[in-house]
């Protein structure tokens, strides 16, 4: 690798953003070596630019069963958001992109779709009951999450109460994870809804990096006492997996910013 070429390793092996040491590296030669949760690992075969087929992570069948939790609650969101239209949107749905944290910017539109609150440590909650609220509250995740300063209360204020909720929040505390990182500053820039019910649903978000480098991140939200939650397995770990390093953002529908939205 040379000096020039950014180091996506440090930034995501950091806290939960689990991919291998040498990501970037191994991507170039078309193979993602990705850390999952037990200390498995899993390569991804694919090229180093967007001229082979897609790399993205396959799409998991079904949303996992959310752990822990009350029953659903009305549609109205906490904020009072209106749940708005339940079709699931075919093109990206605009918003206003910001820093949720230092690494990633994410969409915002707190008339419509959410965040409808943000806290003094900068953690976003109170999305739309419907596809589009969804998408917003799992994109404001992956972003907030992503950050050392922000990621525990992102964490905190998102992820649904159930045993595997400290557990996650513990290892973006693990001894050895640095602050500093050479992969530059991303943005939300695709998404996929996997599946969608009233009170469930999978969505999976892509961000891009600068030289082409691309991420992606599957969560699994349950409606919960007014807003989108994303849900833990009891290990802590997400049941979408953890991030991922992808060579393209084939099967991605892109999110980018609407003027005038």
């Amino acid at each position: 690798m040379s000096n020039s070429e950014p180091d996506v390793a440090p930034a995501l092996s950091r806290r939960w953003w689990i991919v291998a040491v040498g990501a970037l590296a191994a991507a170039v030669i078309g193979i993602v070596v990705v850390v999952l949760p037990g200390g498995g690992s899993t390569t991804v075969a694919g090229a180093p630019t967007g001229s082979a087929p897609s790399a993205t992570a396959p799409a998991p069948s079904a949303p996992a069963t959310s752990a822990g939790g009350p029953a659903p609650s009305s549609s109205a969101s906490f904020c009072g958001l209106p749940a708005g239209s339940q079709v699931q949107p075919q093109a990206g749905p605009g918003g206003d992109w910001k820093d949720v944290g230092t690494l990633v910017a994410a969409p915002q539109d707190a008339r419509r779709f959410g965040p409808g609150r943000i806290g003094t440590g900068g953690s976003t909650t109170c999305f739309a009951h419907s596809p589009t609220g969804a998408l917003f509250a799992g994109a404001a995740f992956m972003a907030g999450a992503s950050d050392d300063r922000t990621g525990a209360d992102q964490a905190r204020a998102m992820l649904l109460d159930g045993p595997g909720k400290q557990k996650f929040i513990d290892t973006m505390h693990e001894p050895g994870s640095s602050s500093g990182s050479d992969i530059g500053h991303g943005n939300v820039s695709g998404f996929r809804i996997l599946s969608y019910s009233k009170d469930q649903a999978r969505v999976s978000v892509s961000v891009s990096f600068p030289d082409n480098v691309f991420a992606a991140l599957t969560v699994d939200l349950a409606w919960r006492h007014g807003d989108w939650k994303v849900t833990t397995l009891p290990d802590g770990s997400l049941p979408g997996g953890e991030v991922q390093v992808i060579t393209s953002l084939d099967g991605f529908t892109p999110w980018i910013p609407t003027q005038g939205d």
